[in-house]
């Protein structure tokens, strides 16, 4: 629940749609002649029961649409803790700049983090790459959603939706461990994540630069890195690791971070495969 927002109701209801329509577009393209059939039977024009079966599409796009600008204004209004402060006056300042009626916000994946940013939470950033394909799938349908309103075009795939409800999904991931814990938690997972990526390429930096003998200073140097990288890991693991794991973008993670804690920095060779395992699992956050 996201300001009187019931997510878990409302997303259920969105997968939902979406397999509906997947089911009856996928029935529809196989049995064509029999659907045919089945408009002449009842004395029905096809060409209308076709596109009867097309505004599907617009519906569950309205609908993603709606639920992404839903999530994102009870976002706010949970933060500013709307309705529940007793000055009337900043009452009437919060109803007159966050009018339910209103109040727009922009939801393309990037304007959602910018305006968080801006106008909650300065530190806020998603976890997630930007580059990530999803995250431009979503950001296709949300302009799709503008040229329906103001053009009257469709122009997405509904075999799209799945990716794209991915991606309203990760969001809610988002808002809720904010709400649900705090933005210092949310920035501590933020920061641990960073340090570790930082942590891993210093360490392969370095042993792609230099190839001095065993014992040396620099292995020790070395295990002193992987060490500091390992107790990062065990942080993150113990404090947030079930949140990650409700999350299928970071579920590899997760296992990856898990496995790097249990390294024996003796080995350095075994070691350094570890870093590069979870180095590539890591791409799911930076490039």
């Amino acid at each position: 629940m996201i300001y009187e927002f019931d997510v878990e109701l409302n997303l259920a209801n969105l997968e939902k749609t979406y397999s509906n329509v997947k089911n009856i577009k996928y029935s529809v393209a196989d049995n064509r002649s029999r659907y045919r059939d089945f408009a002449k039977d009842i004395e029905l024009d096809y060409q209308s029961l076709d596109a009867c079966c097309e505004s599907f599409d617009t519906s569950l796009l309205i609908g993603a649409y709606t639920f992404s600008e839903q999530i994102i204004k009870n976002f706010y209004y949970e933060l500013i803790e709307k309705d529940q402060h007793t000055n009337k006056y900043l009452l009437k300042y919060i109803n007159e700049k966050a009018n339910p009626e209103r109040f727009s916000p922009n939801v393309t994946f990037c304007d959602i983090e910018s305006s968080i940013r801006k106008d909650l939470i300065s530190e806020f950033r998603f976890l997630l790459n930007k580059n990530c394909s999803e995250i431009k799938i979503y950001n296709t349908m949300i302009k799709a959603r503008h040229e329906y309103a103001h053009k009257g075009s469709y122009s997405f795939q509904y075999d799209s939706f799945e990716n794209a409800i991915r991606i309203i999904k990760y969001i809610v991931w988002e808002l809720e461990f904010v709400i649900d814990f705090s933005p210092e938690a949310r920035f501590e997972l933020q920061n641990n994540l960073k340090e570790i990526h930082t942590n891993l390429n210093k360490i392969l930096k370095m042993i792609e630069t230099q190839s001095p003998p065993i014992g040396s200073k620099f292995e020790e140097n070395v295990r002193n890195c992987l060490r500091g990288t390992r107790t990062k890991c065990e942080e993150t693991v113990e404090k947030y690791g079930q949140i990650l794991d409700k999350c299928d973008f970071f579920k590899n993670l997760h296992t990856r971070l898990n496995e790097f804690t249990k390294i024996d920095i003796r080995s350095v060779g075994p070691s350094i495969e570890k870093c590069n395992e979870l180095l590539v699992e890591m791409k799911v956050c930076y490039d």
